[in-house]
């Protein structure tokens, strides 16, 4: 994983998914705009980042609309490394099980597999995800070795799975009513929900584009705009109470929920996110980000769509 060196940033943080986290409050920091966010969590040296980071970004949206959800990052994790282990099995062999990706693949996951709240699907005791990556490959190896069925195999992996994270709960219980796990996804994050933006020199702007990064194994999407309307896109959507999605460049290799934006003595601007390293570090878990960084160093952004209304909201 590589770590920054702009000068940019690095007088305040160090931003790297597989977390090397250093920095400050900037001096004399005033926020313009603070949104509420759900607890801050850790997520070890796992590169999950954008996952935890999607997730509170939505958690954060809900919050703002008067509904409070925390959402479980071992379950989406759990299926995606469920999902990279069958199509290690399907190719023989010749996929690498990995469980780095993009953050908008999220709504991806939460469309095919459903959702679960935090409390119904978590881990008691810290997850080496790497460690367990290689124990599903082994596995995979093994049904292959085997000659198992597909079947069989998925088996074997859902039982590396049950045994290191848990069992899965096959319903959700919550303010006294039951979903189905797809439901409960549909009613935290709908698949029209957020738009992906991104502003790519080397790509036509105003136009749809496959996001080109190596961890986009989705085939994910975005508007590629202008650096400066994607600033502003995101100044818009703070100011209408609304976080954003933020992924650095593959410089970065990070991703965060920005959910505030303010400026130091000196006049310079900052975006505020919640970050995925835990909160004990001098910023309580949050991350400073100079907006002249970001207008740099952008792979993509997620955003509520400007015409987006969402009338519902989780039954009480």
């Amino acid at each position: 994983m590589k770590h920054l060196s702009t000068i940019f940033l690095v007088v305040v943080l160090i931003i790297s998914c597989s977390r090397e986290p250093r920095g400050t409050v900037p001096a004399g920091f005033k926020a313009e705009v603070m949104l509420p966010i759900t607890p801050i969590k850790d997520q070890g040296k796992s590169p999950l980042c954008w996952v935890y980071a999607m997730l509170a970004t939505i958690e954060t949206e809900h919050l703002g609309q008067g509904d409070s959800v925390n959402l479980s990052v071992d379950y989406l994790s759990r299926m995606f490394l469920e999902e990279q282990a069958m199509k290690r099995f399907s190719t023989k062999g010749s996929h690498d099980i990995s469980l780095r990706g993009m953050a908008p693949m999220v709504i991806d996951l939460l469309q095919r597999y459903g959702a679960m709240p935090y409390d119904s699907y978590f881990s008691r005791e810290p997850i080496n995800y790497n460690v367990l990556s290689r124990k599903i490959e082994k596995t995979v190896d093994m049904c292959l070795a085997h000659r198992y069925d597909s079947v069989r195999c998925l088996d074997e992996v859902r039982y590396q799975l049950n045994e290191n994270i848990g069992y899965m709960p096959s319903m959700v219980f919550m303010y006294g009513m039951k979903y189905t796990l797809l439901e409960f996804a549909h009613s935290v994050c709908l698949p029209d929900e957020y738009e992906s933006l991104t502003s790519l020199e080397a790509e036509p702007v105003n136009k749809v584009i496959r996001l080109p990064f190596a961890d986009n194994h989705y085939d994910i999407t975005a508007l590629n705009i202008p650096a400066d309307s994607l600033i502003k896109r995101m100044e818009h959507s703070l100011r209408k109470g609304h976080p954003v999605l933020w992924e650095g460049g593959p410089e970065d290799n990070h991703a965060v929920a920005v959910i505030g934006m303010g400026s130091d003595n000196t006049g310079t601007e900052y975006f505020i996110a919640k970050n995925s390293w835990g909160k004990d570090n001098p910023t309580k878990g949050l991350l400073y980000i100079r907006k002249d960084y970001v207008k740099a160093h952008t792979s993509v952004i997620v955003v509520k769509r400007r015409s987006f209304s969402r009338n519902s909201r989780l039954s009480r």
